[in-house]
């Protein structure tokens, strides 16, 4: 057990998380790309980069949240019994209401995850959210629902 361990004794363990390489590319260079102004997040992001599991992108259940999935999930400070749903996006592709990009705090926190995955993740006002995920929807499927795609 590291000093590091110890020190996190009373939060959960960080859930193991899976990326596809391709998304594993673009979350990098973003995070690396938002250093300089939103730090916090960017740090975050590339701890998350260092600890997934990165596989090919033939290789990744199509239950992994990654960029262009819906994903549904309860944010547990909020309300356990509320369903949020988002698409997790680049900054660029972000919009207001039912997007997430992946350099905000809990497209961060989602990124990789899988249903039935939990994660506690900083928030902006220097406590912690518990965000669980209920369900993950590739694009492609989302699209034949009728759900619109970017």
């Amino acid at each position: 057990m590291s000093k590091l361990d110890l020190y996190r004794l009373d939060e959960p363990p960080l859930p193991p998380i899976t990326l596809r390489r391709s998304d594993a590319d673009r979350v990098y260079e973003v995070a690396v790309g938002a250093l300089l102004h939103n730090p916090r997040t960017a740090a975050g992001l590339l701890d998350e980069l260092r600890r997934a599991a990165v596989v090919a992108d033939d290789r990744a259940g199509p239950e992994v949240a990654g960029i262009g999935s819906y994903v549904e999930y309860v944010d547990q400070h909020v309300s356990p019994e509320r369903v949020q749903r988002a698409q997790l996006v680049l900054p660029e592709d972000a919009r207001a209401g039912d997007t997430l990009s992946v350099l905000s705090e809990f497209g961060a926190a989602l990124l990789g995850l899988s249903p039935g995955q939990s994660i506690v993740w900083p928030d902006r006002r220097g406590g912690t959210e518990r965000l669980t995920v209920v369900a993950v929807q590739p694009p492609r499927r989302a699209a034949r629902s009728g759900a619109p795609v970017r």
